[in-house]
């Protein structure tokens, strides 16, 4: 007799929502803070951590929504400080708009001043 796979539950559902959130917030955060250089190992092994603990907090059962949204928030919260923290470690270069004269094309230049 073969056991059909279990469908995902309600709360299967929030909680797949909740991290599609978190993960849509945190990369407009991410591409704000490091347009160019990335954030390095710091702020990724943070990352893991967070994504780990939130992970074993949302597999608990029973759960409810306003426990999963401030579990996301206070991820978010999380991350977003170390970001920030780690940004201001991490030197971006700082370029311009430059406008090809005969082809109308623009594109991003290093700038020197």
């Amino acid at each position: 007799m073969t056991t059909s796979p279990s469908k995902p539950t309600v709360t299967d559902k929030l909680c797949r929502r909740a991290f599609t959130r978190l993960a849509k917030k945190l990369e407009g955060e991410y591409e704000g803070h490091f347009p160019y250089v990335s954030a390095g190992n710091v702020f990724f092994d943070r990352l893991a951590h967070v994504e780990t603990k939130l992970h074993q907090a949302l597999a608990k059962r029973p759960i409810t929504r306003a426990e999963i949204d401030s579990l996301e928030l206070r991820a978010f919260k999380s991350l977003r400080a170390t970001m920030v923290k780690v940004a201001k470690t991490v030197t971006q270069p700082k370029y311009r708009e430059a406008t090809n004269i005969e082809t109308g094309e623009t594109r991003l230049i290093p700038d020197y001043d």
